[in-house]
């Protein structure tokens, strides 16, 4: 039986002194084969160059400004595994977030 995998959905609004800290944290609790997808809810606080650290690791979107509830819909388009997972911004994961929710 395989794992399930998990998409990770960050929403984001003008988060650039926090995004790097949501962003590791939930880079730390991934497996291989789940997916990370940022999306950008039109940050004009320079966000979207924090994500330079990171642009190898997740799936970075910018959409026009639309409040938290339709970026988090954009990021579930996005999505390619089976369960989803939603973290704020200005969040972090406890260490086992993920395998109680594969469990």
């Amino acid at each position: 039986m395989t794992t399930p995998k998990n998409s990770l959905i960050i929403p984001t609004y003008n988060r650039v002194a926090v995004i790097g800290r949501a962003v590791r944290s939930a880079l730390k609790r991934i497996r291989e084969g789940d997916e990370i997808i940022v999306v950008d809810d039109g940050s004009t606080d320079g966000t979207q160059q924090a994500r330079a650290e990171f642009c190898d690791c997740i799936t970075y979107v910018t959409v026009p400004n639309g409040g938290a509830g339709k970026a988090r819909n954009k990021g579930l388009a996005l999505t390619c595994n089976p369960l989803v997972a939603f973290l704020d911004s200005d969040d972090e994961w406890q260490p086992h977030k993920l395998d109680l929710r594969r469990a």
